[in-house]
């Protein structure tokens, strides 16, 4: 093996194991609360990571006030769909419930000037599990919140 081969294939083990690292232990367990009360947090979608997922959710919901809509971003696996921003409005059938979408937010942004395609477009959300593993969670620990995927 070169050394160019080597040091190529070091640095690709560095980033994974790094990325796993981050994904299993994240750095700051701590929600980040703005002055304005808005919060946000970045979660791993796969299920391998679903109970540390599931335990940031509670510890979030244990500092916040309960969120009236929860915007959920995630990637396009599978290219589906024709916009590079898409939303769905569809309510979602979840194990544990029913979970809606916030129509209004939905909407606003499907009449957008600046937007250049359909946004609101089901169908790429079918097998979406950047979206759909997430949502349990979700519904879980603000039941009565809506979602914008």
């Amino acid at each position: 093996m070169s050394f160019k081969s080597f040091a190529s294939l070091l640095g690709v083990i560095v980033i994974v194991g790094l990325g796993v690292f981050l994904a299993v232990k994240p750095l700051n367990p701590e929600p980040a609360v703005s002055p304005l009360g808005i919060s946000g947090i970045i979660v791993p979608h796969h299920d391998i990571v679903a109970g540390q997922r599931a335990e940031l959710f509670d510890n979030v919901a244990k500092k916040i006030s309960a969120p009236k809509t929860v915007i959920l971003i995630g990637p396009n696996h599978y290219d589906v769909g024709r916009g590079n921003i898409q939303t769905t409005d569809k309510v979602w059938n979840l194990r544990n419930g029913m979970l809606s979408p916030n129509q209004d937010v939905i909407t606003a942004i499907a009449s957008s000037p600046a937007r250049t395609t359909e946004v609101v477009q089901s169908g790429g959300f079918i097998n979406e599990h950047s979206i759909y593993l997430v949502l349990p969670d979700i519904k879980r620990v603000w039941p009565d919140a809506q979602v914008v995927p």
